[in-house]
């Protein structure tokens, strides 16, 4: 390690806030990258990357740290502007981190934290292709999937990232982490067990389950009104499908990832029913910029009904968007992302566990009610019903 302290500004993008103080920034250098040590023995492509790619700072209770006079990492907010200073690191297992010494907030900035993520993630595969493949990164994709986190693998085509493992220690080190999943699993069933009565549909139920509340609670007539239904971060659409196809009520996914060819065997389901196509699809991001496009504002305003079933990122966007232009909506939270959207507070606290994002969404309007579907695990609907036509 080089005993002179390097020192650039850089925004902050995101964060991974631990226990004990400890706080993961990943940041966007607003000024040159200082080299790093040839101490290290990094390859040229590596530091050509490392110029303009975001880095991870590992911020420690013990550092120097200047935010409203406190030094509580904590407090450190994504669009933070950091005047920072320390030394590079490598773990023994090669991973790349500086240690921030010392951590000065300069001011505050607008970012589209989104759109700084993808293109790192270009910048990544850029950086894995100049490599040779035994030493390219591996997938995250296929890493999930050796520790029984993702079942498919990885599907992008000509992914630039390595797709097996080099030796017995990274073997042994997927195992590990398997281990600790399962166990974490474990944990979070006996947790849900003791929550959920045995009564309630599984996983592969969800969207069923969520159809059928929404035809009880808010009905059919008021559901295919306009042009129907909104399922924001549909994913696959299974709700959509069940909407759509199983009980007539017309409904448009709307997700930015790219949506496979409908199966074989529901093909069959369309013939068979008597129905043309399945739900139809729009690839965009649900937030704020959504409504900026006339055609998306348009179908906005011609929709019934806002839904989502575990929508992620999306969540609080559909809310504050039903609000926004006085529609009904109905959402099932799921991960707070609590790093992700750091600015949310409820009593001044930030908002971290789930019973928290319940309670701090239920409070943009007396209009939101919540109720419990009949489902394992995190089952909370919140809705707003639609308008009263006049």
């Amino acid at each position: 390690m080089c005993s002179n302290p390097d020192v650039f500004t850089a925004t902050v993008v995101r964060l991974r806030k631990h226990g004990e103080g400890l706080v993961f920034a990943d940041v966007s250098p607003s000024s040159a990258i200082p080299l790093v040590p040839s101490a290290l023995e990094e390859s040229s492509a590596r530091l050509q990357w490392m110029d303009s790619a975001l880095i991870e700072l590992c911020l420690v209770p013990s550092s120097n740290f200047s935010k409203n006079q406190s030094n509580d990492f904590q407090l450190l907010e994504v669009g933070d502007v950091l005047e920072v200073s320390g030394l590079w690191e490598k773990d023994e297992k090669g991973k790349l981190t500086f240690r921030g010494d010392h951590v000065k907030v300069t001011g505050s900035e607008e970012i589209d934290s989104h759109a700084i993520t993808q293109a790192h993630k270009e910048r990544m595969k850029e950086y894995a292709q100049r490599l040779p493949e035994k030493d390219r990164p591996l997938c995250r994709f296929f890493r999930r999937s050796q520790i029984g986190a993702r079942s498919s693998g990885c599907t992008e085509k000509g992914c630039p990232f390595r797709h097996f493992l080099v030796n017995e220690e990274e073997k042994a080190s997927m195992v590990e982490l398997k281990r600790k999943r399962d166990k974490e699993i474990a944990k979070l069933r006996i947790r849900v067990d003791r929550d959920v009565h045995s009564c309630k549909e599984g996983h592969g139920q969800r969207a069923i389950v969520f159809v059928q509340w929404l035809l009880d609670r808010i009905g059919k007539e008021v559901l295919g009104r306009g042009s129907g239904v909104l399922d924001i971060a549909g994913g696959r659409g299974e709700v959509s499908w069940h909407l759509q196809v199983n009980n007539g009520v017309r409904s448009t996914v709307i997700d930015p990832r790219e949506v496979k060819p409908i199966k074989k065997k529901k093909r069959k389901e369309l013939k068979k029913k008597g129905v043309e196509s399945g739900p139809s699809v729009i690839r965009a991001f649900f937030d704020d910029t959504f409504t900026e496009t006339e055609k998306h504002k348009v179908i906005l305003d011609d929709a019934s009904f806002v839904i989502g079933m575990h929508p992620d990122e999306a969540t609080e966007a559909i809310v504050d968007t039903a609000l926004k232009y006085n529609k009904g909506f109905a959402v099932v939270p799921c991960c707070v992302f609590a790093n992700v959207f750091s600015h949310r507070r409820l009593d001044g606290r930030p908002v971290r566990e789930y019973s928290e994002l319940i309670e701090y969404l239920m409070a943009k309007s007396d209009d939101i009610k919540a109720e419990t579907l009949a489902l394992e695990g995190r089952n909370r609907v919140l809705f707003r019903l639609p308008p009263q036509k006049t």
